[in-house]
């Protein structure tokens, strides 16, 4: 997988989305969704292989890895929580996004919740492209790893599982 640069501030997506709360459930360190929450710092990163050969679908795979730093464990509880809010809100209705004359759709599954995750998936109508995103915390840290394909699994919610086990405690 290509690696891209480690974006150390939270991005103001520039595609509107309908539902706007579902932004949160589509995208990570997204100014949307943290404004406001007492974030301290973020690291964001996104991996991509790329395709080979005419079919450009087959073997693409796209992952964000996002890490938030809270000022204390109790504000990255509350963001695990009120993220878990909103993104059940997405959950059996269409998410449309708009970014300049691209439209796309997006059908959000249930949320599956614990204590300290959300994981939810979506896939793309019109299409077999999906994607599942995971939110988990621990201590005063947030995680989220979104994880593409045509093939997604459980992916997300392994690299979220992963960056939990080497985050300090």
């Amino acid at each position: 997988m290509q690696a891209g640069d480690v974006i150390q501030k939270i991005a103001n997506e520039s595609a509107s989305v309908l539902p706007a709360n579902c932004i949160g459930a589509l995208y990570t360190a997204e100014n949307a969704t943290y404004g406001g929450s007492d974030w301290s710092g973020v690291s964001n990163q996104s991996l991509q292989q790329q395709s080979s050969g005419t079919n450009t679908d087959v073997g693409h795979f796209y992952v964000d890895q996002t890490a938030v730093i809270f000022s204390s464990a109790d504000k990255a509880e509350a963001f695990l929580n009120t993220s878990a809010n909103n993104w059940k809100s997405c959950a059996g209705q269409p998410v449309t996004v708009t970014n300049g004359n691209d439209q796309s759709h997006w059908n959000f599954r249930d949320l599956t919740q614990t204590d300290t995750k959300i994981v939810q998936s979506r896939t793309q109508e019109g299409g077999s492209w999906g994607c599942q995103h995971a939110l988990s915390s621990v201590s005063n840290l947030v995680v989220e790893a979104v994880a593409c394909s045509l093939q997604v699994n459980d992916q997300a919610s392994q690299i979220a599982d992963e960056m939990i086990a080497n985050a300090p405690r």
